[in-house]
């Protein structure tokens, strides 16, 4: 991975954990795709888990909303090979969606400024309790969170590269 990028993250993570709650402490967890052609391994504790309402994020999940563990990408170690889809996203930034090409689960989203883990791909989803929601003026109307979760009306100050 570039340098760039990996500075980029280190960046929006120390401001990212200013902006939330306290995301999961947990410093190694394994995930993968539904068939387990693809697996991971990630070593480092997220620095936020978000619950994302853009509708492209509607789109890939299948539902109200994408619910991603935001992680360095180096931390990351990948066995097997995953398809890429690139469009915009609501944002208007170019989205990296990473997705198992034989069952097709979503696994990973990438920006310049973020990786993304679906957190449904983790072997024990539990421990990733969100810490923001973000493009709520996106999200159905009866969507309920619970009072610590971060909201924001689009993206937040961080993955809009401030």
């Amino acid at each position: 991975m570039c340098n760039d990028l990996r500075e980029g993250l280190g960046n929006a993570a120390v401001s990212l954990r200013d902006m939330v709650p306290e995301a999961a402490t947990v410093i190694a967890a394994a995930g993968g795709c539904r068939c387990r052609q693809v697996r991971y391994l990630c070593r480092a504790a997220p620095v936020a888990v978000t619950l994302c309402y853009c509708r492209d994020c509607q789109s890939w999940s299948g539902g109200p909303c994408g619910n991603f563990a935001i992680i360095p990408a180096d931390a990351m170690t990948l066995t097997g090979a995953t398809k890429v889809f690139t469009a915009p996203c609501d944002s208007g930034r170019i989205m990296h969606r990473e997705f198992c090409p034989s069952c097709g689960s979503p696994l990973f989203a990438r920006t310049p400024h973020l990786l993304a883990v679906a957190v449904a791909s983790f072997d024990d989803p539990s421990p990733f309790r969100p810490t923001m929601a973000i493009w709520m003026d996106r999200a159905p109307t009866w969507v309920l969170l619970p009072d610590d979760v971060a909201r924001y009306p689009g993206n937040p100050p961080l993955s809009s590269g401030a």
